[in-house]
């Protein structure tokens, strides 16, 4: 909803491809942001998800709805986050990901 929308400031949403990095503790305050300027996100999951799968040779991707922007205002109602904004834009991602597959893999079939 738009009220949603406001109070998580979600003005204009966009992919982004870049660096994320992977740590054990809540990035949310100024001296560990300046040691990331690159960083597009930090994320304590998905590094170990991704190490598993490169150690077995399984394919991965992740993809990450980001909650916040790694600052003092990191505050966040997280559980409304996920069930407001994080399970819409997670199913809108999922559901593209499968067409372009899905398109991609057809136009493939039909060029051979």
């Amino acid at each position: 909803s738009q009220a949603n929308l406001e109070l998580f400031k979600i003005e204009k949403p966009s992919a982004e491809i870049g660096l994320i990095a992977s740590g054990d503790i809540f990035v949310n305050d100024q001296k560990n942001i300046v040691l990331l300027p690159d960083t597009l996100a930090v994320d304590m999951e998905s590094a170990a998800v991704a190490y598993v799968c490169d150690r077995f040779k399984i394919p991965s991707l992740v993809i990450r709805i980001i909650s916040d922007k790694a600052n003092e205002k990191s505050e966040i109602e997280f559980q409304k986050f996920i069930s407001e904004i994080a399970k819409i834009y997670s199913q809108n991602i999922i559901q593209n990901f499968y067409s372009l597959l899905f398109d991609t893999s057809s136009a493939l079939i039909n060029s051979n």
